[in-house]
């Protein structure tokens, strides 16, 4: 199952969130991701980070009805985020990630990197918008999403710090999962 960790704006829009975390949630997994809502041009989207490597999948113009078919949404604009980002996904990882497993909507669980990395990803995905296309309608997102995904972020893994970009993560998982 796809653990999805919601901000409260998020868990309000859909509703069904559990509000009781996980036992092991303070232990992340790779099937784990956070999850906000955000408006832009006046539209509903979606941004979902994955908890490990930070990478983001976009969905633009999202509606509430839209919600009942949400785990074939996600699936579908990750193989197609990561197709685009030239990462392949084996039968292994595809296990891993649970993707094609049953999403599990969660209250929040506060992990404030990760958070604040969602708040860098929207206000970068928002100036793409603004500046480059002047609309959603006319923005390709799997392309902002990929600029996105190549933009250079600090971790800390066992209290070290390094530089990388959240499709160099992904491919560090995928080449563990071959």
């Amino acid at each position: 199952m796809k653990r999805i960790y919601c901000t409260k704006k998020l868990g309000e829009y859909i509703g069904v969130v559990d509000n009781n975390l996980p036992a092991d949630n303070s232990e992340l997994k790779l099937s784990d991701w956070n999850a906000h809502i955000f408006t832009l041009d006046r539209k509903k989207c979606l941004i979902f980070v994955h908890s490990l490597t930070h990478y983001t999948i976009f969905i633009d113009q999202i509606k509430k009805s839209d919600l009942k078919v949400i785990n074939e949404i996600f699936r579908e604009k990750l193989k197609s985020q990561m197709k685009n980002d030239n990462l392949t996904i084996n039968p292994k990882l595809s296990e891993k990630l649970c993707i094609d497993k049953e999403i599990k909507f969660y209250k929040t669980n506060n992990n404030r990197r990760v958070l604040g990395r969602i708040n860098d990803f929207v206000s970068n995905f928002k100036y793409h918008c603004k500046y480059k296309y002047s609309n959603l309608a006319d923005m390709n997102v799997e392309y902002e999403n990929g600029i996105i995904n190549t933009t250079p972020i600090e971790m800390t893994i066992d209290n070290i710090k390094f530089w990388t970009t959240p499709i160099n993560e992904m491919e560090k998982i995928i080449k563990a999962s071959a």
